[in-house]
């Protein structure tokens, strides 16, 4: 657990380096900033907050073509069929280093086995979370070890309390349609304030043009909580699944299915390719 005179965070690294609460404590009350993973959960979905590596969000149908050659990766999340949220979620992180108000998580990726449908490169991804007097700071970063070039997205997934006042408000210049399997079809202009209630609205959407500030009204205009992120995260996805007491606004570094999308010739996918010991790095800041 880390903790300032303001916040408490709870981290489990265990259970895919995960986030189990986020607290603001503010003259005696207590105010979750990010929805807080029930005692004795485990399952990653159940979390307050996890990581997006190597890849953000789907790959449809769990296979994509990479410099000529053909990869299949395992699926995920039954009973759908494509590869979601990256593989960090789904394993054992260590701690690095901890101090009363900050912790460095990583984790080492070596098997590469085509028939366990892991992902085909070596790689290490660390987070490095800092508390202080105003917020929370995530700083991301996914290494490629391989010998060769290596498709790589970053992200966090934080899972956010809806109460009738959830509001998010963002400049977003584009919004990815989704087909019937999920998958992005095309884009749509998001609007030009891009400011939304999100009490009654369902959304499970990625955005691009995002020039790294949103803003969320929290407990009924009680909390405000900004996020400022790294030009990196030039990407937003923002789930809102109905009937659900909670909403997920997402900083992610690529589109959905961005390594299949970039090779119909898209210009606004994400994709970050690196060569050997090549980093992709990013930071995400959550004031309150």
């Amino acid at each position: 657990m880390l903790r300032t005179d303001r916040f408490r965070l709870v981290l489990d690294p265990q259970h895919g380096g995960i986030v189990r609460r986020w607290d603001l404590g503010d003259a005696g009350q207590v105010l979750p900033l990010f929805r807080p993973m029930a005692d004795g959960a485990t399952a990653p979905l159940d979390a307050a907050c996890f990581p997006l590596v190597p890849w953000c969000n789907r790959i449809g149908e769990a296979a994509f073509v990479f410099e000529g050659r053909s990869y299949a990766l395992r699926r995920n999340f039954p009973p759908e069929p494509h590869a979601i949220h990256g593989e960090g979620w789904l394993n054992p992180w260590s701690v690095r280093e901890q101090t009363a108000d900050s912790a460095t998580l990583v984790f080492e990726h070596a098997d590469t086995s085509a028939a366990r449908g892991s992902w085909p490169w070596p790689y290490r991804a660390v987070q490095a979370m800092s508390l202080d007097a105003t917020g929370l700071t995530v700083r991301l970063t996914v290494a490629n070890q391989g010998t060769t070039a290596m498709p790589a997205g970053l992200g966090l997934h934080p899972y956010f309390p809806k109460l009738p006042s959830a509001r998010l408000t963002a400049r977003l210049q584009r919004m990815w349609r989704n087909g019937p399997d999920m998958l992005p079809v095309d884009t749509v202009p998001a609007g030009p304030a891009s400011a939304m209630d999100l009490q009654d609205r369902t959304l499970d959407n990625c955005f691009d043009g995002w020039d790294g500030r949103a803003v969320l009204d929290l407990h009924n205009g009680k909390v405000r909580l900004g996020i400022d992120a790294d030009n990196v995260f030039g990407h937003l996805v923002v789930f809102v699944p109905p009937g659900e007491d909670y909403f997920c606004v997402e900083p992610v570094s690529q589109a959905n299915n961005a390594v299949n999308l970039a090779r119909t010739g898209r210009d606004c996918t994400g994709l970050h390719v690196l060569q050997p010991g090549e980093t992709l790095r990013g930071t995400i800041r959550f004031v309150a």
